[in-house]
């Protein structure tokens, strides 16, 4: 019967260790045309095993949203503290244990990379205490839904038929480059003349 105190015991404390506030990012609107905007969700999840308590703030990394994005969150803010470091504050509602909290958002500037979404988050709760988001789960969109979105305008999107091209450019430039230099002789690269040394002062 200990045993299997025991046994309870160590699972308990496993799944007490295990269990963190997750989150996940999802794009839902990307305007390319004037003016230019995208919006999108993060969404909080509280998998503790207690409330998480109103007043915490959320710090992430971005450079590519804009310093006067805008939180759709009651009574909250994205202010911009230095270089791509943002906090989202306020009067940030409590959170439930087991339930999740949407945090829309817009920015100026249509979302263009899967790489321009929020990342590093960090929670820092009422009470000080800072916890670091590892589970994070981004949305993900193809270079083929990305294009769907800027068909209408003359932004490239990045696909591998641009990539080859680009690529065949740069080739084709080094290549006239090459040869036209001094330095290339009938295909072989030649040889530069050595320097007479320094005369050694007495």
């Amino acid at each position: 019967m200990r045993r299997y105190l025991l046994l309870f015991g160590f699972l308990l404390l496993a799944h007490l260790n295990l269990a963190q506030t997750t989150a996940s990012w999802q794009l839902t609107e990307n305007q390319f045309t004037n003016p230019q905007f995208h919006r999108a969700e993060l969404v909080l999840e509280n998998q503790t095993s207690s409330d998480i308590a109103a007043g915490w703030k959320l710090y992430f990394n971005t450079i590519f949203i804009s310093v006067y994005s805008e939180s759709n969150l009651p009574n909250t803010q994205i202010r911009h503290l230095q270089g791509d470091f943002f906090v989202l504050e306020g009067e940030t509602p409590a959170i439930p244990e087991g339930q999740s909290l949407a945090i829309p958002y817009q920015s100026r500037g249509a979302f263009l990379k899967n790489s321009h979404a929020p990342e590093a988050l960090i929670l820092l709760h009422a009470d000080g205490k800072v916890e670091e988001i590892k589970n994070y789960h981004l949305q993900s969109l193809s270079e083929n839904q990305l294009a769907v979105m800027a068909k209408s305008t003359p932004l490239p999107i990045p696909s591998s038929a641009s990539r080859y091209e680009k690529n065949r450019e740069i080739s084709s430039i080094l290549k006239k480059f090459l040869l036209s230099s001094p330095l290339l002789k009938n295909g072989n690269i030649q040889p530069t003349r050595s320097r007479s040394p320094m005369p050694e002062w007495q």
